[in-house]
């Protein structure tokens, strides 16, 4: 069918016997399939949806190595300064970007290709990152991802802050400062601002009342005008202002 032949002129042929043809050493790996953004603290499904990382293995003439049976490990690019980053299931170390927890050694079965849930897999630190996939043994053979966008999460915490004194019917800048996600990056949103005790018990004698602002941040910080117009003392937790986010 496809097996060689030799031919010695004059319609005398004869056709060998069938054999296999193994891949030849280990060149170089491909991984693909990773999201173009994820959020941070969450693993790959958000936001893009469910999927896999696909590692598959080349010898130098891009025939799959179908009887790779190497060990990878995978890193990344993520500084995981606050220790959220998770790679093939393992949880990193704050300040590490691998672990050999996140190895995973190829079997018969694999064919040179194995696929990884994106949900075992976790960036900590909103920019451009990546992930990186290699041998054990020849660490040079490796791959990375194409840079995944991380964003940062919603306002987790954040801090409050009103100068003191202000004066009765003079605006003042009310600051959001240190507005972080659930993993520490500083990031965006909206505070609405009210009073601990609502608004209506703060309407000056002739009945003027407050006018507060929302505070919109940007990385982290922001700020907004507010005036009061009834001369009083106000406790932090009592009945001063606070900020929703």
């Amino acid at each position: 069918v496809n097996a060689l032949r030799g031919d010695a002129g004059g319609g005398v042929t004869a056709d060998s016997n069938g054999f296999t043809v193994d891949p030849g050493p280990l060149n170089y790996f491909t991984v693909s399939g990773e999201p173009g953004s994820t959020t941070a603290g969450v693993d790959l499904t958000d936001p893009e949806g469910a999927g896999d990382l696909t590692v598959t293995a080349y010898d130098v003439y891009q025939n799959v190595k179908t009887d790779y049976l190497g060990t990878v490990q995978f890193s990344t690019s993520d500084p995981n300064a606050n220790g959220n980053v998770v790679l093939n299931g393992q949880a990193i170390p704050a300040g590490n970007q691998t672990d050999v927890g996140t190895q995973y050694t190829f079997v018969g079965g694999d064919a040179g290709v194995h696929l990884f849930n994106r949900n075992l897999f976790t960036l900590e630190t909103a920019g451009s990152r990546t992930i990186t996939v290699y041998d054990t043994v020849q660490t040079v053979v490796r791959a990375t991802t194409s840079s995944i966008n991380v964003l940062a999460g919603g306002i987790a915490s954040f801090t409050l802050t009103a100068p003191d004194p202000v004066q009765a019917g003079i605006s003042f800048s009310l600051s959001v400062t240190a507005a972080v996600d659930a993993v520490g990056n500083p990031t965006n949103g909206a505070v609405t601002v009210t009073f601990i005790d609502g608004l209506g018990n703060h309407d000056a004698p002739d009945g003027t009342p407050a006018t507060l602002t929302n505070i919109t941040v940007v990385n982290g910080v922001g700020s907004g005008a507010q005036t009061l117009e009834l001369a009083e003392t106000l406790a932090a937790g009592v009945n001063a202002l606070r900020g929703d986010a």
